[in-house]
């Protein structure tokens, strides 16, 4: 019997061989998976679609890295500025997953495909390792929201297939509060670049961040209230922060930012004339971040 394009009551009473038949107007997807509510949503959005002349089947499932540069896109508003997690997110990405998944559509990924990912890496390089699982992850869970697939195989389903950490932290060796003293004093006698000694100095006696310091400028000091006001594109939080004691401290530091802006003048006249931020620090002002890093 010939199959019809279209599925008809004539056709279904009398067919007789076992298999599958659709009328080609496509699937919304299995039950549980998909229920009524969302089935009667997703036919509601076809009928729309082709209500204006469009086809809902012309829509093809993208490939890995076509929803990887799109998911990138959409997160790019939702990072700081001036923050490398952009430059990491495709770095990541494009050295250790779109070599094997790049080109599958992201319906035929699982988690078998994450697993030759992630395993080559996972005991060398853990810590680069978690962060690729986690934006496998939110790659997929965009595509699930899309519905593109219905599940993510880089969730819990590959925790047990992975080996698990057997490292311990290694934390950095801290200086006991009595030693400080002395720590700061042997760095204002290293022979290094003046201004590398100043900020490293500043960033203690204000416990700040050391991009914190790096980025600072002369506008962000109060000098008659003595406050250091750190502007929220400067802050890890993404918030004003307003410093006061610890700069108090600085200030009483004998000649700490009467040193800082003869460097900054110096450096000014010789190599910065066309910069127009000031750096307190001056490690970003006119050259490269440096090592902060002094041998006590």
């Amino acid at each position: 019997m010939t199959r019809p394009k279209r599925l008809n009551a004539t056709f279904v009473k009398a067919v007789r061989r076992p298999g599958r038949y659709g009328d080609g107007r496509g699937g919304l997807g299995p039950y549980p998976v998909v229920t009524l509510a969302d089935a009667r949503k997703a036919a509601l959005e076809n009928r729309r679609v082709t209500f204006k002349g469009g086809d809902p089947r012309a829509g093809a499932t993208p490939t890995f890295a076509e929803a990887a540069q799109y998911v990138v896109g959409l997160r790019r508003a939702t990072w700081r500025r001036g923050s490398k997690s952009e430059a990491q997110w495709k770095s990541s990405l494009r050295t250790y997953a779109f070599p094997v998944i790049g080109n599958r559509p992201v319906d035929s990924i699982t988690t078998a495909h994450v697993l030759s990912v992630l395993t080559p890496i996972w005991n060398e390089k853990r810590i680069t390792a978690q962060r690729l699982r986690g934006r496998i992850s939110y790659i997929m869970k965009w595509c699930i929201g899309r519905g593109y697939r219905h599940d993510d195989p880089a969730g819990d389903a590959i925790t047990a297939a992975l080996p698990h950490e057997v490292k311990r932290k290694q934390h950095f060796r801290a200086l006991p509060h009595a030693e400080v003293a002395g720590a700061l004093a042997k760095v204002r006698t290293a022979e290094t670049w003046p201004g590398i000694r100043l900020a490293f100095q500043f960033q203690v006696l204000t416990a700040a961040r050391a991009a914190e310091v790096r980025r600072a400028t002369w506008s962000e000091i109060d000098w008659e209230q003595r406050l250091w006001t750190v502007p929220a594109e400067h802050m890890k939080a993404a918030l004003a922060h307003v410093v006061q004691d610890p700069v108090e401290a600085a200030y009483r530091r004998t000649d700490l930012f009467e040193q800082r802006r003869s460097v900054w003048n110096d450096g000014a006249a010789t190599s910065c004339r066309t910069r127009r931020d000031e750096s307190i620090a001056l490690v970003s002002a006119c050259r490269e971040p440096r090592d902060f890093s002094v041998t006590l």
